[in-house]
């Protein structure tokens, strides 16, 4: 049986993992092009190579948090070498860069995303793969995910209706309210995974084979 401390240090990671994936989904774009000065084309074209990114990433992180071996787990590292980058990421995307020519801003705003996912990605791959780290019994693993995804919509209620009051503390300067904001859910994400990072404990893993299998299967 796992302590409810336990659990609830656990579900914590999921509030920052949904107070990101809610504001960048309702705010990306309108940022781009509202604030940085993108055109909606350049815009699209730059969450597109942002997702097209995150699809090479997100299985080859679970490729590699499958093969750590340290004295914190299999997952566990993760959360702690990644939160940081993953706040200044988040803060640095959100950071208008005052650049005049489009095709540069396109380039900036794409490199940017890609950061910010790769960021993202370290953190909630190993994260979501925590939960079976945890126990092999059934019904801890329901409950585990039940404070997990309470969690999730505290996370997707704060990513939804936070933004727009940041914003507007700088009134008609929205580049720096949009700085502000982007520094304030990225310490929120940062340090609600630093809590699960504190809160929960892996098994030794050390002694276990590494799996052989390719990333790339051959035929």
């Amino acid at each position: 049986k796992l302590s409810i401390g336990t659990k609830l240090g656990f579900g914590a990671a999921d509030l920052g993992g949904n107070l990101f994936f809610t504001a960048m989904g309702f705010w990306t774009l309108n940022y781009l092009t509202d604030s940085v000065g993108l055109s909606a084309a350049a815009a699209g074209a730059a969450v597109m190579i942002g997702k097209l990114w995150d699809a090479v990433t997100d299985p080859m992180m679970g490729f590699i948090s499958d093969r750590t071996r340290s004295r914190w787990g299999r997952r566990r590292p993760y959360l702690l070498f990644g939160a940081v980058p993953l706040a200044l990421t988040m803060w640095y995307f959100f950071t208008n860069p005052h650049i005049g020519s489009q095709t540069w801003l396109t380039i900036w705003a794409a490199l940017a995303l890609c950061a910010l996912n790769t960021a993202y990605t370290i953190v909630n791959i190993p994260y979501s793969s925590l939960t079976p780290e945890l126990t092999k019994d059934y019904h801890e693993r329901t409950s585990l995910n039940g404070y997990r995804f309470g969690f999730a919509v505290i996370g997707t209620i704060l990513g939804a209706g936070a933004v727009l009051p940041l914003v507007g503390l700088f009134g008609s300067d929205r580049s720096a309210g949009f700085s502000f904001m982007g520094g304030v859910l990225g310490l929120l994400m940062a340090v609600s995974t630093l809590v699960t990072f504190f809160s929960v404990r892996e098994p030794d893993h050390s002694q276990e084979p590494i799996p052989t299998e390719k990333f790339f299967p051959t035929f």
